[in-house]
């Protein structure tokens, strides 16, 4: 899953360093909000395994 996250954000990079076409333009777009997600679902989830550990119960 985060394996995506990165590949995806690895594309939008490359894509931004090159001349945008429309197609592009919505690509990066689309990209860009996937890796935001990406990176606040990976950091809710880190947060809620930080928690659940300090309080002595295994996380999944």
């Amino acid at each position: 899953m985060y394996f995506f996250v990165i590949i995806v954000c690895a594309l939008t990079t490359l894509l931004t360093l090159r001349k945008m076409t429309m197609l592009e333009g919505v690509v990066h777009g689309l990209g860009k909000i996937i890796c935001y997600l990406g990176l606040i679902a990976f950091m809710v989830s880190t947060l809620v395994r930080v928690i659940l550990n300090r309080l002595n119960i295994r996380a999944v």
